[in-house]
């Protein structure tokens, strides 16, 4: 067998693999139900205490190893944790694994799917994966509690928080004043508070926040005059509902500065302190997966559909929530060879928000929450040492 039809034959079965622990997970996850659209997302519970991961996530681990020693076939293995099933929104990760851009870097590595069970963080800090992606202020607490977790990539660069209100109710940010307002659990709220505080407003006495749980029916059957949503998923659910930008007032919580990073990658720190070769060409592997599925959002949606379990899977939301998602990791005027470079104003707005609304409860800064140096030495054209 030739050294490329062994590289087919491994992408192939690794996919395999994949689709069995994606149909598995389905079956104790959270899902989206609205008209029929099979939509999720993580909700992080920032407060929370950390859970055990599924035993599913355990044997995959078995396959890993934590010191990066490579494995019978030369290939370094790296166990990677997501934090849903599949869908457009970890597209640059199954783009990497499908065009055999971790292989390239002599990584072997496995993509774990997350869901409602599952705790990124402590599955990291485990050892269980060695790397994983969550909203960087999830990170930012379990840093604060003492894990040994080091942030070395931002993938979404722009925060994906806008808040979606019936323009009939509200058509300026003064108009939220005295409505209901569906917001996330967790700490996920802290957005919708610091939108009501920059703009005079108590989000204690001068609002209601009601949690809207996993679905915008709240917003559908009028309870909410408005509700929290990312760009690439629960605003898409509305249009997809019937709604058009007439029928909308949407804030974009960006734009108000009232945005908090997203989805970064991290690592278990102990581990990276002997393998930051293999922590620099995992990095270079999916830089190289996001550049292609930003530009290729189609093809990418493609790729993350044939992981998912067709049964609640909705091909079309995956392929317009690939071209968001897209919007976010490679924004307009941004060059490809920027991707998951580390943002400092925006990293420290999200520490600020982080503070005042209780995610954390001490300051911290840049340096501790990133390794800034893995970046550096992939935007430079260095090599770790």
């Amino acid at each position: 067998m030739s050294e490329k039809e062994e590289i087919l034959m491994k992408r192939k079965l690794g996919r395999n693999t994949m689709k069995k622990a994606a149909a598995f997970l389905l079956g104790v996850t959270l899902i989206m139900g609205m008209s029929g659209c099979g939509v999720t997302r993580e909700e992080d519970g920032t407060s929370a205490a950390p859970t055990e991961s599924s035993s599913e996530a355990g044997d995959a681990s078995e396959a890993s190893s934590e010191d990066g020693s490579a494995s019978k076939d030369g290939l370094i293995p790296v166990t990677f944790q997501s934090k849903w099933i599949p869908q457009a929104q970890f597209m640059g990760y199954y783009v990497a694994l499908d065009k055999g851009y971790y292989e390239e870097e002599g990584l072997d590595v496995t993509i774990l799917p997350g869901g409602s069970d599952i705790n990124v963080p402590s599955v990291v800090e485990s050892g269980t994966a060695q790397s994983g992606t969550t909203n960087l202020y999830n990170v930012l607490s379990y840093q604060e509690q003492g894990y040994p977790l080091t942030t070395i990539g931002q993938v979404m660069q722009d925060s994906p928080f806008v808040f979606v209100c019936h323009k009939d109710q509200v058509s300026s940010i003064a108009d939220l004043k005295g409505k209901t307002l569906g917001v996330w659990t967790g700490g996920n709220d802290a957005p919708v508070r610091a939108l009501l505080t920059k703009n005079g407003m108590d989000p204690d006495m001068d609002a209601t926040l009601a949690s809207q749980g996993t679905t915008i029916d709240g917003f559908l059957d009028g309870t909410f005059a408005g509700y929290s949503a990312m760009t690439y998923n629960e605003l898409l659910l509305a249009y997809e509902a019937g709604y058009t930008d007439d029928d909308l007032y949407i804030i974009n919580m960006e734009q108000e500065d009232c945005g908090m990073l997203a989805d970064c990658i991290f690592v278990n720190s102990d581990w990276l302190k002997d393998n930051r070769e293999t922590a620099e060409k995992f990095m270079r592997a999916t830089i190289k997966g996001w550049a292609y599925a930003c530009e290729n959002t189609k093809e990418a949606a493609d790729i993350v559909y044939s992981y998912m379990d067709k049964s609640s899977a909705d091909y079309d939301h995956q392929v317009k929530s690939a071209e968001e998602v897209a919007k976010l990791v490679l924004p307009e005027g941004m060059d490809a060879s920027q991707i998951c470079t580390i943002p400092a104003d925006k990293v420290q707005n999200s520490i600020d928000i982080a503070l005042q609304y209780g995610i954390i409860t001490k300051d911290t800064d840049l340096n501790t929450v990133y390794d800034t140096s893995i970046m550096d030495d992939i935007t430079s054209g260095s090599t770790a040492e």
